[in-house]
């Protein structure tokens, strides 16, 4: 009886959105091309890949592995181990993307990104005693937004790279203005101290581990470098941060 009833089930599922489609056309966010996605496949052919790792400063061009900083500066970045990137904001369809995505509600086109090409940056993620942890929203954002799109990214990247989840450990102590919307790098320094705050409940499961903070798009860093700083003052800090997003600008 059970595999007739999920038959039901499915159906059902599936003639509701097949009408819904119907009555209301999805149109692809770049050519406007009516479908069954938000991102037809011909555009989504065109997000630009990054098949060369560099060094997560904006003014350095050096390839590196595991998308660690250079030596250079290391220094500079102090509590963050490094930056790994799927994509570049220049591209007019990533940054459509995470637009339509961060901005519009279109919560659809997660799924868009699980048909991109993965195997690039998995083979620069450490996977062995590693966790990915989004980056949190404050809460009154994320209820008007309906969901937490760093959280959708990272739940992509778990399964593609078998990589656990943390979702409870850091949480947004303050509401902050968007990264994007401040033009200097020290403004935007300013604008994320001291927004995050530990779950010392939860903290424990951290000790020695290597950690991806999850985000759509990496401006100056400021955010992933304040929420590393967080991380590391904890009794039992992680050994390594990153930070692993769609997309640096």
């Amino acid at each position: 009886m059970m595999p007739k009833v999920m038959s039901k089930s499915w159906n059902s599922y599936w003639l509701k959105n097949y009408l819904l489609d119907l009555l209301f056309p999805k149109y692809c966010i770049i050519c406007q091309k009516i479908g069954w996605n938000y991102l037809c496949l011909e555009c989504l052919s065109k997000v630009r890949i990054e098949r060369n790792i560099h060094c997560p400063d904006f003014r350095c061009k050096r390839i590196v592995r595991f998308g660690n900083y250079c030596i250079q500066h290391r220094r500079k970045s102090k509590a963050l181990t490094g930056v790994l990137s799927l994509s570049n904001y220049k591209n007019r369809v990533t940054k459509e993307l995470i637009h339509y995505l961060k901005y519009e509600g279109v919560k659809e086109l997660v799924g868009e990104i699980n048909k991109l090409d993965l195997s690039k940056i998995k083979e620069q993620i450490i996977t062995k005693n590693s966790v990915l942890i989004p980056v949190p929203l404050f809460r009154r954002r994320e209820n008007n937004r309906g969901y937490n799109q760093s959280l959708e990214i990272a739940r992509i990247f778990s399964e593609s790279f078998k990589l656990p989840i943390e979702n409870g450990i850091i949480r947004r102590s303050r509401n902050t203005k968007s990264q994007m919307q401040i033009e200097q790098d020290s403004d935007r320094v300013k604008n994320i101290k001291n927004a995050f705050g530990i779950n010392d409940r939860c903290a424990h499961k951290l000790k020695n581990k290597t950690v991806y903070l999850v985000d759509d798009v990496m401006t100056s860093g400021a955010t992933l470098q304040e929420l590393a700083k967080t991380l590391k003052q904890l009794k039992y800090p992680p050994r390594r941060i990153y930070g692993l997003v769609l997309a640096k600008r």
